[in-house]
């Protein structure tokens, strides 16, 4: 098994189990970046809103299809998770 097999070997153990931890946690998950949204926007007197809503979104999604195990395709058109 040379260097390259071991580090893809690696790299599936790590997808799997972020793909688990998502999956298990993705409520607080979800609660940290809206937090973490909050703060930046406060930080920034508002005056980035649009990217920080925009790249938290995105960061849902991505978790979203992340606990799903569906790829995540760079560029894709983002649609927001449907609010509970």
């Amino acid at each position: 098994m040379g260097i390259s097999d071991s580090l893809k070997d690696a790299l599936g153990q790590a997808k799997d189990k972020a793909t688990e931890l998502a999956g298990k946690h993705s409520s607080t998950i979800d609660s940290g970046l809206d937090k973490v949204g909050e703060m930046a926007d406060k930080a920034t007197k508002g005056k980035y809103s649009d990217q920080i809503l925009s790249g938290r979104d995105k960061a849902k999604h991505a978790l979203d299809n992340l606990a799903a195990d569906k790829p995540v395709v760079p560029g894709e058109t983002v649609t927001p998770p449907e609010s509970p």
